[in-house]
């Protein structure tokens, strides 16, 4: 499979894998993997369940290397995609490693694969100081778009077999602006809380909407944390009011917080809390492990974070 399979960690950080068929997939990532194993390093493989089966197939005779990921189910959520590549990295400190992601596949929710893209161009300082080799796999079938932006996250590009450096990519891996604009606005159906002082009727709200919509009480104590998560960081981060905004839609409930702080740190919630001080940068570590999908912006005008959460199937009620 050509630079797929010589790669070293130094000459490919992060990369682009063009793939056109699941053969070609397979066959690129297996020798990715082995060259890493081969040299004594430590792979995290983050794959959808066919791909990973097939991978696991080959190579679980390695397994004191290996750390498996279902990106279909644990990696639904990018963020926390994110956060596992960064605990990765921070478990092998000063030792070369490698690291596989199907971050986008035919099927994904749009939302999805954007958050994806966007979280991709946060790789590349998640893993600063690290001696890490990435290789991020994407099936040509994939829109345009989505192909665009894996281009413009990763400095490497990888297309039948021939390795090169990314026209599109600058420096540091901005994120693309289409996986950076305003969150559309909520359904003219969607429900409103605004607080301030009381976290309690925040977390009564989010579990009366939750129930209204169908979900499972512990998928609902989860939201309830979650959403109690972004309040609590309302009032103690900000000195005005925040709004909480629900509704359901497609399978899913989703639960919008926005108040007027800012969060400056673009990795805020990727490293798990300390022990020592567990309290700092808890609350959007939880929010991520918790949720099926996070959606957050911030700026100067403030933060909204859209968490989503999915619905038993058949669940089809408004808020």
């Amino acid at each position: 499979m050509g630079d797929v399979a010589r790669a070293s960690v130094g000459s490919l950080r992060h990369a682009a894998f063009l793939y056109r068929t699941q053969a070609e997939f397979t066959a690129a990532v297996l020798d990715f993997i082995e060259a890493g194993v081969s040299a004594g390093e430590h792979v995290l493989v983050a794959a959808t369940g066919p791909s990973l089966y097939r991978l696991r197939a080959r190579l679980d005779h390695r397994g004191e290397f290996l750390t498996w990921a279902d990106m279909s189910s644990s990696g639904s959520n990018p963020r926390r995609v994110t956060s596992a590549v960064r605990m990765f990295a921070e478990q092998h400190p000063g030792q070369r490693i490698r690291c596989v992601q199907e971050p986008a596949w035919l099927s994904r929710p749009a939302a999805e694969v954007c958050e994806a893209i966007h979280q991709e161009a946060l790789v590349n300082l998640a893993l600063a100081g690290s001696q890490a080799a990435v290789l991020c796999a994407y099936d040509v079938g994939l829109d345009a778009g989505t192909i665009a932006g894996a281009e413009r996250t990763h400095p490497v590009v990888i297309r039948d077999g021939r390795q090169q450096d990314s026209a599109s990519y600058t420096v540091g891996g901005s994120i693309p602006a289409e996986c950076d604009r305003p969150l559309s606005r909520p359904p003219p159906g969607a429900v409103a809380l605004t607080y301030r002082h009381d976290q309690r009727a925040v977390r009564h709200f989010a579990a009366d909407r939750a129930r209204l919509a169908g979900l499972s009480p512990e998928r609902t104590g989860d939201l309830v944390i979650a959403v109690g998560e972004l309040a609590g960081n309302t009032l103690t981060h900000t000195s005005g009011p925040g709004t909480l905004t629900a509704w359901a839609m497609d399978g899913e409930i989703i639960c919008q917080v926005q108040d007027s702080g800012q969060i400056t740190d673009p990795l805020a919630g990727t490293r798990r809390p300390h022990a020592a001080d567990p309290s700092r940068g808890r609350g959007l570590w939880v929010v991520d492990q918790l949720c099926d999908l996070v959606e957050m912006r911030t700026g100067p005008g403030g933060t909204t974070v859209r968490l989503h959460m999915r619905l038993p199937a058949g669940q089809r009620h408004r808020v």
